[in-house]
């Protein structure tokens, strides 16, 4: 039971790993952070308190310069990592930004909205706003071959949205529950998608994605009293047979068992799926301890920071998974005794190479860059041939916002083209994009169809012929994939960037590996963002997607408050 602390002074006898931060006592202003190690990022400040440089524990310096009219100028690393520098207009407005795709511009109306914005460099783009007159968002354009145009009903709810891709366009229209701003539902050309909800509470107990009068997918979900996720059934042609899986929860509320079961009679448990079947033990702040996937166990160990130092396979405990780290908490070294990864990160712990350590003829490498948002805007591979790297591919990324918007291949100058809607948040990026992507443009276009937490499960074609289906378990590892286009689509968990060469989900402030259930990189927040800043999604059940949702928008807001801040733009 919980109890009220009534004594002067707080317990000291504690045996958890102690983070500290230091001061400044005339302003407030944060000094140092100090992990259980003893070692942490440290800033200093100028006259006026504005930050003007941090120092990583790794020793990467970054140092920030500013106008004499108080504006963000600069920003300098002491290692690799591209400078960025910006320029502002009389009224303090951003009107340059120059980073590692070169030199960007802003326009504004004259209510000082954005409305115009030129990428140049080796992605150039030429994206254009909208607004209606109460100051809403009317559609996007980019180039002359791309626009979405937003539509809204008499009590300002979200409508429907037209969009054209070149020759390719379609209409999106939602529907809500009387007297409510809960969807019920919407309409993407042939496709329908419609929810149930409890009665008493906002979850929802199904989802049905149908093409006429054909049902593609359908999950249905039930809860306990605490809100959490205890069964799931899908049918549907999209799936070979009816299945369900149900979950069991520790004290803390987090998943602990998975098991999935054939057939749609939730109380007939006579066929179980072993394959799919999860067990997962955790430390007393969420660290794996150890797990059960199908027939294979894993053991982990975990260091007084948090992090993964082994994790051991029953099948071959003489090899067990090493994990290594930098002073600043990212992972640098992934290796068994047969192969190895290195991890590279770049000024603003972003990571910016993955690659093996002992490459081989045929390996992969993949480099990373990032722009002054820090949005992932290219991304090269390259092939290990005659005992060197070689190029092999480069790709380009435009977002609207953290919405992709067009993939680029910068070798023939294709593009893939990505149309949003409405996220899980039921607004056009509260919830990070998650839930939100409605169709994919090359040659033809695709629908993304989804369960209740925004991962994607099917592609359809126009015809609503299946293109890939995917299902996960509750950490995001793909159990089992339908047809042979999956590479071709990377929005997969979560409606975010899968790269198959490194088998990472890009969340665009860090990234995530299914396979260890956390994250590469500490939390951007801090302790703001929880306790233990590699945890991963603590199995994506019930409400507990809503911290994750929770998790984004705060790293939402706070991107957009830096920019308030610091560079006075939209």
């Amino acid at each position: 039971t919980e109890q009220g602390w009534d004594r002067p002074d707080w317990p000291e006898d504690a045996t958890g790993d102690k983070t500290s931060w230091q001061y400044q006592e005339s302003t407030g202003l944060l000094l140092a952070t100090y992990d259980a190690t003893g070692t942490g990022p440290r800033y200093t400040y100028d006259n006026a308190g504005r930050l003007q440089s941090r120092t990583w524990a790794r020793g990467v310096v970054t140092r920030y310069g500013y106008l004499s009219t108080g504006e963000l100028s600069s920003i300098e690393y002491s290692d690799d990592t591209p400078a960025i520098r910006f320029s502002y207009d009389r009224l303090g407005w951003k009107k340059t930004v120059s980073d590692v795709l070169g030199t960007r511009s802003y326009d504004y109306d004259d209510h000082l909205q954005l409305i115009g914005e030129q990428q140049h460099g080796p992605v150039p783009a030429t994206i254009k706003r909208r607004y209606d007159n109460l100051g809403r968002p009317a559609g996007i354009s980019l180039d002359d071959e791309y626009a979405v145009d937003y539509r809204y009903d008499q009590t300002g709810r979200f409508a429907a949205l037209d969009w054209t891709s070149n020759s390719h366009r379609g209409t999106t229209t939602y529907d809500y529950l009387a007297d409510s701003d809960l969807l019920a539902g919407y309409r993407s050309g042939a496709i329908t998608v419609s929810y149930a909800y409890e009665a008493q509470r906002d979850l929802k107990t199904a989802v049905t994605n149908t093409r006429h009068d054909r049902e593609l997918s359908r999950y249905e979900y039930r809860y306990d009293r605490l809100g959490r996720r205890i069964n799931a059934a899908t049918t549907g042609s999209a799936f070979p047979a009816p299945t369900f899986a149900l979950y069991g929860y520790n004290d803390r509320n987090e998943l602990n068992t998975a098991a999935r079961y054939a057939g749609d009679d939730l109380t007939d448990q006579s066929a179980p799926q072993p394959e799919r079947e999860r067990f997962y033990d955790y430390d007393p702040i969420g660290n794996r301890t150890k797990s059960l996937e199908g027939r294979s166990r894993y053991d982990y160990r975990t260091n007084p920071l948090n992090q993964y130092e082994t994790i051991t396979a029953t099948p071959d405990p003489s090899s067990p998974l090493e994990l290594f780290y930098d002073q600043d908490g990212n992972l640098t070294k992934m290796k068994t005794t047969a192969a190895g990864t290195r991890y590279v990160f770049n000024g603003e712990n972003r990571l910016i190479i993955v690659e093996p350590t002992e490459p081989q003829p045929g390996d992969s490498r993949l480099s990373f860059s990032y722009d002054y948002r820090g949005r992932r805007v290219l991304k090269t591979v390259s092939s290990f041939t005659d005992n060197t790297w070689h190029q092999t591919g480069r790709t380009g990324f435009i977002y609207d916002d953290w919405n992709l918007i067009a993939e680029v291949n910068l070798d023939d100058d294709t593009a893939v083209q990505y149309v949003w809607g409405l996220d899980l948040s039921n607004t056009l990026q509260g919830a990070g994009g998650i839930g939100g992507l409605l169709v994919r443009v090359a040659d033809n276009q695709q629908h993304y169809l989804y369960d209740a937490n925004g991962n994607v499960g099917q592609l359809v074609d126009e015809a609503g012929t299946l293109v890939v289906a995917y299902e996960y378990d509750a950490y995001g590892n793909q159990v089992q994939i339908t047809r042979s286009k999956a590479a071709e689509n990377p929005f997969r968990f979560s409606t975010k960037y899968y790269d198959e060469l490194s088998g990472l989900y890009y969340y665009g402030y860090r990234y995530y590996s299914a396979e260890l259930g956390r994250w590469l990189s500490r939390d951007p927040l801090g302790e703001e963002g929880g306790v233990n800043l590699f945890m991963g999604l603590l199995g994506m059940m019930g409400l507990i997607i809503m911290t994750i949702l929770a998790y984004i928008h705060s790293m939402m807001q706070n991107s957009q408050r830096v920019e308030r801040n610091v560079t006075k733009s939209h």
